[in-house]
């Protein structure tokens, strides 16, 4: 039995819902990977991975965090100490994978200095200017994958 015209465009309707929703979700991890590559910091001033977050202990890029509430996260202070920190990604992937189209996910750095640092280093605004780019990208390469 042929299908109706409705339930066609129904389908096509639902597939593309489900691309924006991967584009959407694959550019706010690509804008997070983005703000969390490491540049060039005063503790290492020729080190980075061609990013602009400054990296000394670790603790800044180890507190950033997702979330979908409209609250931002408390601030930490960083620890007493020369520790170092590592950045671990599955949080802030969980939050990105949970959200929906319509969804606003907020991207922080909980560290009670980030704001202070980023007046020098500005990582998240650059990061957060080449989110038409990233979008673009993601758009493109889901109408490469799927012919739309």
């Amino acid at each position: 039995m042929a299908r109706s015209f409705s339930a066609v465009v129904s389908a096509k309707v639902a597939a593309r819902k489900d691309l924006m929703r991967a584009v959407f979700k694959s550019s706010v991890q690509g804008v997070a990977a983005i703000a969390q590559t490491p540049g060039p910091s005063k503790a290492n001033p020729g080190g980075g991975r061609g990013g602009h977050l400054p990296i000394d202990t670790g603790f800044l890029r180890a507190s950033f965090t997702a979330t979908l509430t409209p609250a931002l996260p408390a601030a930490m202070p960083r620890p007493d100490g020369e520790a170092s920190y590592s950045y671990d990604a599955t949080a802030v992937n969980l939050v990105i994978a949970g959200a929906d189209l319509g969804d606003t996910i907020t991207l922080a750095y909980t560290a009670n200095y980030a704001r202070f640092v980023h007046r020098n280093y500005q990582w998240v605004t650059l990061a957060a200017q080449q989110w038409p780019q990233v979008v673009a990208r993601n758009a493109a390469e889901a109408e490469r994958r799927f012919r739309l």
